[in-house]
């Protein structure tokens, strides 16, 4: 494709290999879509790069600036994945929203992310190989796909047949670098100055008579993992379902949990849980022993529990007519605001699944369930669940998935406890969750200046 006068085509990858990328982990989230496992993790670099599109018209062959809080807002994540079969690819995101978008949204869009777009999103969605090369990019209006430009080994035909297109535009992507000083590892709290741009590259982008001529899309390409036409959604599952009195089945629902913590952190911790499906997950592992229950979980904090223990259930109620679990679910922030996300996040499950089963009849059938029924009921869906939100090891997760059960005849009788891939004593496991009780390891809720990781 012709480069506007005067410029040649980088490829975008030149500029950007003298350019340090760095990844901000602990704002990481994961979760499960489309086939595939992932991470989505911040990018910050030495110089800002924000990716930037001119339609070419009128005989313009420069751009212009582009508006200043739009750069400021745009952002890169780094998204990992791993299909069913154990291969890990990688990709480098960069969303950019339209000004009028922004203006909307108060100049902050951080809170978009792969499958979880705003609905009223503008803007474009630049998908790049690790060295910055351009894939493709999506042209985004009111949360949908409305163009997908496709770029070198990864493009299919931007138009299927030029004969009878009756439009053709031409689309100049430039980059636009700026030296920038990021605090506290906060991709909304960055000084960055003047911008300067360099050309990339340019695609031509067709129609026929204004409708989209590019071909379906190809959803078990790697290389299309998060296009918004490919499902990034999990795959929808019943959670639960209600019932009347005579047996038929009323409707079809998932677990409700009502966030109503005060306590920033550990507000902010439980939301990312739910960006997650917590609910979901719950729902499965209580329909694991009870595959007609729903419930609905009410979350609040106070300095301290009743018991002084990290958290506690009261009032529990259990509708056997309509299978509804309900129960208000207490953290408390002395405790949990002095551990790791990671021991957090096992005190919130755990404390849903206590309460579930003090109201089942008989009231104390956790405590009585077999080692291995616990273990393959319990223990490996909420391990699993706690690697795809934090990212840690599958030993450590199982040791936290058990560390809340020692009430059990599961947990006392056992000596050691399995996981897909090894096992460990029970001294080793208090001993891990020990270190993530006390963050010693894992992510902290609060840093050293007592801030919101």
């Amino acid at each position: 494709m012709p480069a506007p006068a005067g410029l040649k085509n980088r490829a975008g990858v030149r500029s950007s290999n003298f350019i340090m990328k760095d990844l901000i982990w602990k704002r990481a989230v994961s979760g499960t879509a489309s086939g595939y496992t992932y991470a989505e993790v911040p990018v910050k670099y030495s110089s800002k790069v924000t990716p930037a599109v001119f339609i070419r018209g009128n005989g313009q062959d420069t751009p212009s600036k582009p508006d200043d809080a739009v750069l400021k807002a745009s952002f890169d994540r780094l998204i990992i994945y791993k299909d069913k079969k154990g291969t890990v690819y990688q990709k480098l995101i960069s969303y950019v929203p339209d000004k009028a978008y922004l203006l909307r949204h108060k100049g902050d869009i951080s809170h978009n992310r792969l499958g979880k777009l705003d609905k009223d999103f503008d803007g474009y969605i630049f998908h790049k190989e690790w060295s910055g090369k351009m894939t493709y990019i999506l042209r985004i209006e009111n949360g949908r796909v409305m163009k997908t430009i496709r770029f070198g080994d990864n493009k299919r035909k931007n138009n299927l047949n030029k004969v009878r297109a009756q439009q053709c535009d031409w689309y100049d992507i430039f980059y636009w670098y700026q030296d920038c000083v990021m605090y506290n590892d906060d991709p909304n709290d960055v000084v960055c100055g003047d911008p300067y741009s360099e050309y990339c590259c340019t695609e031509e982008y067709c129609y026929d008579d204004g409708v989209n001529d590019e071909g379906p899309m190809d959803c078990s390409d790697p290389a299309y993992f998060g296009h918004p036409d490919c499902s990034t959604d999990p795959d929808p599952s019943p959670c639960g379902y209600s019932y009347s009195k005579s047996g038929a089945r009323i409707k079809n629902e998932c677990m409700e949990i009502i966030n109503n913590i005060k306590d920033p952190c550990l507000k902010a911790l439980v939301t990312s849980l739910l960006d997650m499906n917590l609910n979901q997950k719950l729902s499965e592992i209580i329909n694991n022993f009870d595959n007609n229950a729903i419930a609905d979980i009410y979350f609040q904090d106070s300095p301290e529990t009743k018991n002084f223990t990290p958290a506690n259930f009261t009032n529990a109620s259990y509708n056997p007519n309509t299978f509804i679990f309900k129960a208000t679910v207490t953290l408390s922030t002395n405790i949990l605001n002095e551990s790791s996300k990671e021991f957090a996040g096992a005190v919130v499950i755990h404390e849903v699944i206590h309460g579930y089963f003090s109201k089942l009849e008989g009231a104390n059938e956790l405590l009585t369930k077999g080692h291995q029924e616990m273990a393959d009921k319990f223990i490996t869906p909420m391990a699993e669940f706690l690697v795809s939100e934090y990212l840690m090891s599958l030993k450590d997760a199982t040791a936290l998935a058990w560390s809340g059960l020692g009430d059990t005849k599961s947990y006392s009788t056992a000596t050691n406890f399995s996981y897909n891939g090894g096992t460990m004593t029970k001294e080793e496991l208090n001993s891990i969750v020990q270190a993530y009780r006390f963050k010693r390891n894992g992510s902290p809720i609060r840093d050293q200046n007592n801030d919101c990781n």
